[in-house]
């Protein structure tokens, strides 16, 4: 997740529309719902089917099913999530990668979700962002484990373990009933793995072993060098200044 100057300026862009499309959609068809009787059918449209073939024949579910909810209790959760992972990687110039990571997040759960549905010879359809949102928890407390979060009752707890614990309870609360389901919130996790893992090589440079990564806190112009030349370009000042960042975040 790259930081720069342009990315920091516009990064909580990416994370507030990704969150004002899923409210928007979710108020939009649930009053759509409440005042048309015929409308019993009108989610069935976004829904992801369990199937290749069912997929061929409505194509844009496997878009539209990540930014659709059936009831507010599993938009606000979503939502929720999304705001606190993705408000802190936009503080770090990462709103554009959040938004990548979303997407990457809900393709990856929707593949997984149709080959359980398939492979069980279920007949399920998928709603909902859970998939995309956690990408984007894992990715960002891959990137920055041990920031902490300011929220009540949460005040002082590193990222990492506050990723741990929406996980957990994403996971555990999916219906026993279906394995899809399961795998779908799984296939999230694993991308948000990815995401964080190659987010963090790009910036861990030999001076690794000294246990840190490249750290927001540093100026840009480092930042940009250490990017463009790599850590032998670095002078013995900015070698010294690149350690001792690294070493206080850890």
């Amino acid at each position: 997740m790259a930081e720069t100057v342009i990315d920091r300026q516009r990064s909580s862009t990416f994370v507030r529309w990704l969150i004002a499309v899923n409210v928007a959609l979710f108020l939009t068809l649930r009053a759509i719902a409440a005042l048309s009787p015929h409308s019993a059918h009108l989610f069935a449209v976004f829904e992801l089917p369990g199937s290749f073939d069912a997929l061929l024949r409505q194509p844009w579910s496997a878009l539209t099913y990540m930014f659709v909810h059936y009831d507010a209790l599993h938009i606000a959760v979503n939502m929720l999530c999304l705001w606190l992972f993705g408000s802190i990687a936009a503080g770090r110039g990462c709103g554009r990668s959040v938004a990548a990571v979303y997407f990457a997040g809900g393709f990856a759960g929707g593949l997984m979700f149709i080959a359980a549905d398939m492979l069980t010879g279920g007949s399920y359809s998928l709603l909902g962002s859970s998939a995309a949102v956690l990408a984007v928890v894992v990715a960002v407390a891959c990137r920055y484990p041990r920031q902490t979060v300011g929220l009540p009752l949460l005040e002082g707890v590193q990222l990492r373990w506050v990723a741990l614990m929406v996980v957990s309870v994403m996971l555990i609360s999916v219906d026993s009933s279906t394995l899809c389901a399961f795998m779908s919130h799984l296939g999230g996790v694993l991308a948000g793995l990815i995401a964080g893992f190659l987010s963090r090589r790009k910036v861990e440079g030999p001076y690794g072993a000294a246990g840190g990564t490249v750290s927001a806190s540093l100026p840009d112009a480092l930042l940009a060098k250490l990017r463009r030349s790599g850590y032998a370009s670095l002078t013995e000042d900015e070698r010294r200044m690149l350690v001792e960042t690294s070493r206080k975040e850890l």
